[in-house]
């Protein structure tokens, strides 16, 4: 019964994994726009820093850990990734989503803040209460970069932690894959409404939100990934130990049967030898 379980799980994470890997969708047109926005300021001579007048040094550490079971490997992985860089920069803040991680984390020490692990079905909305969050820290000059903690997936069989720095906008490797942005010499007829600030703060948010919701999506897929490895390599262990099981039963059955046969044996010849004894007395008187 318990392998017969173990086989059902196996099967709803497989299905479940590929039912997420029909449901993704990448933005990637959308993604493109907002890169060639932040390219078009960068030929300006604009920056994040320099618009949001960001000096702070503080480092924001994001874990995203499972609530899930039979995906504790991944889970541990993740808090020692987290644990290692809240080690190196011990003035960073430390958000964790998922009870699991931030238990583990709260029992090492690590003051933390704790959120929700990522739904299922996952929706935009579960992105925005980290995405407000950490962008309201970002623009009150509160932090000055979000390292991502994460498990990316690359196949079923394969999986990795990931540390991303999210807000490095000034360092991104931009390429215009729209093909209209106005060069330099446009740029006193632009007409720039409210003001670039604003309007950078409200890209920024929306780049930083999207990317997230991508994000999320690949720790969703590295979970069930992993559980799916797991639940099969639980039930591979359980298929040998019940053969090494059956093995001993039939053994110490096959013992115990010739164990009474023996015994059976024993106390039959031993019944004919005092009868030969008991007939062998009586014709003696």
């Amino acid at each position: 019964r318990i392998m017969g379980t173990m086989d059902i799980l196996k099967q709803i994470a497989l299905s479940e994994f590929r039912h997420l890997e029909r449901e993704r969708n990448e933005a990637t047109y959308f993604m493109d726009v907002l890169n060639s926005f932040f390219m078009f300021y960068r030929r300006m001579g604009l920056s994040a820093s320099k618009l949001f007048y960001n000096t702070s040094k503080v480092k924001a550490i994001v874990a995203v850990s499972s609530d899930e079971g039979f995906a504790g490997l991944l889970d541990n992985q993740i808090v020692d990734k987290t644990l290692e860089l809240t080690r190196q920069n011990p003035d960073s803040t430390v958000t964790i989503l998922g009870r699991r991680g931030a238990r583990k984390l709260m029992d090492l020490g690590v003051p933390l803040q704790e959120m929700p692990g990522i739904p299922f079905p996952l929706d935009y909305e579960a992105v925005l209460p980290l995405k407000n969050y950490l962008m309201d820290m970002y623009f009150k000059n509160k932090i000055g970069s979000v390292y991502l903690v994460y498990g990316h997936c690359f196949t079923i069989t394969r999986q990795s932690i990931e540390v991303q720095d999210l807000l490095a906008f000034d360092s991104l490797e931009l390429v215009d894959r729209v093909n209209n942005l106005p060069s330099k010499k446009d740029a006193p007829y632009l007409i720039v409404e409210p003001d670039v600030r604003r309007i950078f703060e409200y890209t920024m948010a929306l780049w930083f939100g999207r990317r997230l919701y991508e994000i999320f999506w690949d720790c969703k897929l590295a979970e069930v990934a992993s559980r799916a490895i797991e639940l099969n390599e639980r039930h591979d262990a359980l298929t040998k130990n019940h053969s090494k099981l059956k093995l001993s039963y039939f053994r110490v059955k096959r013992e115990v049967i010739d164990a009474g046969i023996r015994e059976v044996f024993s106390s039959h010849h031993f019944s004919q030898q005092n009868k030969k004894s008991n007939s062998g007395g009586s014709h003696d008187r």
